[in-house]
């Protein structure tokens, strides 16, 4: 494993200090937090002259127009996107590679670009020697009906491997899993493909905690309809919103002595910082090839949350 020294910075109106980035890549959508980098960047001069923008829909492209309409010096390049997540995001990924080969400084903007898409433009990135920023706004709140339900991903789930993190892929009879599970809003519905899917040896929970907001660390294990603590799991927390704290306790569940009869997945369904997190740790680790799980949905809801919250910049 590799150890290397990270950094993260909030951005606000007391501190809006940006890094400077040769590129800057985001999804746009209607999320009110799918602009905040852009304008945060424009607010402290540090807007790179080459942006990528990845979009949905083909009625955003008149928005997307008129977000950058008076600055004729900006090289933008649009790129539209699948909401089908389990379609090959290759030919998009190869559009995005064609214009950054000589670019070394790249800002990608996680907050709106479904976690199989963005986890792969960071794999690019990373095996390509580019120094990567990425930011991320949290939301004020997420779309939860009164019964603390959220749905994101609509129609039936089919968990499987992103693209660039196969893992070791084995006979059930040659070596056991350890399933490291992110637990999200959704998890009632994942928990089930993954008892009929993986059949994992032992589960480790990982929830956020501190969440964006206290209640959710709650919400979040009452709707997997299963009490974690009754089953005797050890159950592993990190901060929603830290990437690197997620990291280390991945580190930490994989260097204990027990996971080195296993083979690693991670399934990375919660917040996309920890997502994130969990996409690095993929990337440095030698010991045990990761196999990073996600629960592809038939169809995915872009507009996920309401407001806007912290804006935060991770150096990786």
């Amino acid at each position: 494993m590799n150890y290397e020294v990270y950094s993260m910075n909030k951005l606000d109106e007391t501190n809006t200090q940006c890094r400077q980035i040769s590129c800057f890549i985001f999804l746009f959508t209607d999320e009110e937090r799918a602009t905040c980098t852009k304008s945060c960047l424009e607010k402290n001069k540090t807007m790179p002259q080459n942006i990528i923008i990845l979009y949905f829909n083909d009625d955003d492209t008149k928005k997307i127009d008129e977000l950058f309409c008076m600055n004729e010096n900006l090289r933008i390049e649009k790129i539209k996107i699948s909401h089908q997540l389990s379609e090959n995001f290759s030919p998009y990924l190869t559009k995005i590679a064609e214009k950054v080969t000589d670019i070394k400084e790249v800002g990608l903007d996680i907050t709106c670009i479904p976690i199989p898409f963005f986890v792969q433009i960071i794999n690019y990135l990373y095996n390509n020697d580019k120094s990567i920023i990425a930011y991320y706004s949290q939301p004020n709140h997420y779309r939860l009906n009164e019964m603390y339900e959220y749905l994101s991903l609509n129609g039936e789930l089919k968990i499987n491997h992103i693209s660039g993190f196969p893992g070791k892929i084995v006979k059930r009879s040659e070596s056991e899993r350890l399933l490291i599970y992110q637990i999200g809003f959704e998890g009632k519905n994942i928990f089930r493909r993954i008892i009929e899917d993986i059949e994992p040896k032992e589960i480790i929970p990982l929830n956020g905690f501190p969440a964006f907001f206290p209640k959710y660390k709650d919400i979040s294990l009452v709707n997997n309809d299963k009490n974690y603590y009754a089953d005797g799991n050890d159950i592993s927390f990190a901060e929603a919103n830290n990437p690197f704290d997620t990291f280390n306790q991945l580190l930490k569940i994989c260097n204990e002595p027990k996971s080195s009869n296993y083979c690693i997945d991670i399934m990375i369904s919660s917040t996309k910082p920890m997502a994130l997190g969990a996409c690095l740790f993929a990337l440095k680790n030698t010991k045990n090839s990761v196999r990073l799980l996600f629960p592809f949905p038939a169809e995915y809801e872009p507009k996920q949350s309401t407001g806007v919250g912290a804006i935060w910049e991770y150096k990786l």
